[in-house]
């Protein structure tokens, strides 16, 4: 009998293990696990004292707390352009190729919580000797010491009109890319997904409902920096394109 209570602890420790899950977002959206975003704003306030910064706002939530036993670690690998800086967990790390932070408690503002979103504060900043400049980074979180089971997901910053529109855009179960002004996509599936464009200042300026693969002309629309969202009825997926 005492085998059997064993064998069955054994079990719901692993079943336990296996449920927890980790979820980056930006701007409240889910970011896709391997998917990629672009973040084009700046802070303007940095400029006033001559320096370029780009802040995303993103955000990571656990469904177990970080603990001393089942820690959580964020890792951010520098990819190309420029330098950044990672803040997490209480602490503010200078740049290096690969940066980490651990989480090892439930506390807010030094640890992760469970099923609270915190904050993973990115910086990419430069004194303003350029006014258009690209960071490029993987971002990715674990649970444990096993960073091979981490979700991930590629962070650009940038305000370069020619980067932010070449970018392909991975959404939650599918992939739309932008080749001048035809919208090409792809989805596994034939179910709908509702495609719909504003203008920076929340207009809407276009909807469409995607099926599968196919393309849609943009010709209509007048040259400038959209917002995007992808519905599927169960989750959203927003994102930056340009229309040049």
């Amino acid at each position: 009998m005492k085998k059997i209570f064993t064998i069955a602890a054994a079990l719901v420790c692993s079943i336990m293990a296996n449920a927890q899950t980790l979820t980056f977002k930006h701007d409240g959206n889910v970011i896709p696990n391997g998917g990629e975003i672009v973040v084009s704003t700046y802070d303007e306030t940095m400029m006033e004292v001559g320096i370029l910064q780009f802040t995303p706002h993103i955000k990571l939530n656990g469904t177990e707390a970080a603990s001393k036993d089942n820690p959580v670690t964020v890792q951010v690998e520098h990819l190309d352009g420029e330098t950044l800086e990672l803040c997490a967990f209480g602490a503010c790390l200078p740049y290096k190729q690969v940066v980490s932070a651990t989480a090892t408690t439930a506390d807010m503002g030094t640890g992760l919580p469970a099923n609270t979103d915190t904050d993973i504060q990115l910086h990419s900043s430069w004194i303003m000797d350029k006014t258009i400049a690209t960071s490029k980074c993987k971002v990715s979180a674990w649970y444990g010491d096993d960073a091979s089971k981490a979700i991930s997901f590629i962070l650009y910053m940038s305000n370069d009109p020619e980067v932010v529109a070449g970018i392909d855009h991975v959404t939650a179960d599918g992939t739309i890319a932008l080749n001048g002004r035809t919208l090409n996509y792809s989805f596994p599936t034939a179910a709908a997904h509702t495609f719909e464009m504003y203008t920076m200042d929340g207009k809407k300026a276009n909807s469409v409902v995607l099926n599968g693969n196919g393309a849609v002309s943009l010709d209509g629309l007048a040259k400038g920096m959209y917002i995007y969202t992808i519905k599927n009825g169960k989750e959203t997926v927003s994102g930056k394109v340009v229309l040049k």
